[in-house]
C-alpha cells in the first residue's frame, strides 16, 4: 500500500486501516472520528496508534458546558491496566467536581467520571493478577467518561458473579461509601435498627443491603415524584 509524503495526504488499506505520512498532530487532525491508524514518522519507523474519544471539562461550570474530544490513546504505564470503558457510574459527586463544587478540584481540562467497568485490554508492566480479557470495575477518581482509562491495578476488581457491566459500573463507590458509614462510622450492629433517608438512590439503596447483610432489621424513607 503506497502513501503520499506530503502531510495531511493518506489512504486506507483494504481492511479499513487508515494511513497518513505526516507529523502526529497533523495525523490527529486529518484522522479525526478514526479509530485505528498507521503514523509513518520516517521511512524506517512505522508507529500504530489508537484514537480514543472522551467527555472533556475544558473549565469549571454547569455539565452541559462539557465536551466530546479525542485524541491519540497515552502509553500504558507500569503498574497500570488499560480497561476498553463498556460502562460508566455517574453521580453527585461528578456533577460537583466539573463545577468545581467538589473537595477534590482537577485543574482544567480534564476527563470527569469516577467509575468504570470494561474489559482489559492492555496490561502494563508489572501488574500482576490482571490479564487481557478480564471483566473488571475501577474506581480512577477521574478519566472514567473516555472510550478507554488507564487505571493502578490497585484500584481495579473482577465484576462479581451475575453482575452486568451497567450495574458493576454503579457498585464499587456505592457500596464502599455505605459499608463505611455503617460498618466503620456507624458500626451498625446485628439485630439494630436503622433508619436509612434518600433510600432510592445509588448510595441508599446500596446502604439497604449492607444494613440487611449486618443482619439489622431496615426502614427505608425516600420522596414522592411530587417531593
Amino acid at each position: 500500500f503506497r502513501l503520499s509524503r506530503d502531510a495531511g495526504e493518506g489512504g486506507r488499506s483494504p481492511d479499513g486501516v487508515v494511513f497518513c505520512s505526516c507529523k502526529r498532530s497533523v495525523a490527529a487532525r486529518w484522522l479525526n472520528n478514526k479509530r485505528r491508524a498507521i503514523l509513518i514518522l520516517q521511512p524506517e519507523k512505522v508507529e500504530e496508534f489508537f484514537f480514543m474519544r472522551f467527555i472533556q471539562c475544558g473549565a469549571f461550570g454547569p455539565p452541559e458546558n462539557l465536551t466530546v474530544e479525542e485524541s491519540a490513546e497515552p502509553g500504558i504505564l507500569s503498574g497500570c491496566v488499560r480497561i476498553a470503558t463498556k460502562a460508566c457510574g455517574v453521580y453527585f459527586v461528578d456533577a460537583l467536581m466539573v463545577q468545581g463544587f467538589y473537595q477534590i478540584r482537577p485543574d482544567p481540562p480534564f476527563v470527569p467520571g469516577t467509575e468504570v467497568s470494561g474489559t482489559i485490554i492492555e496490561v502494563g508492566e508489572g501488574v500482576e493478577g490482571h490479564a487481557v480479557g478480564d471483566s473488571v470495575m475501577a474506581a480512577p477518581g477521574q478519566g472514567g467518561f473516555a472510550d478507554q482509562v488507564m487505571v493502578p491495578a490497585s484500584l481495579v476488581r473482577p465484576i462479581p458473579r451475575g453482575l452486568s457491566f451497567a450495574q458493576a459500573a454503579g457498585f464499587y463507590q456505592a457500596y464502599c461509601t455505605a459499608y463505611f458509614a455503617l460498618v466503620h462510622r456507624a458500626q451498625l450492629q446485628p439485630d439494630e435498627t436503622i433508619l436509612i433517608l434518600g433510600a432510592a438512590g445509588g448510595v441508599g439503596l446500596s446502604a439497604i443491603d449492607v444494613a440487611k447483610a449486618i443482619g439489622a432489621r431496615v426502614i427505608a424513607a425516600a420522596s414522592t415524584v411530587k417531593g
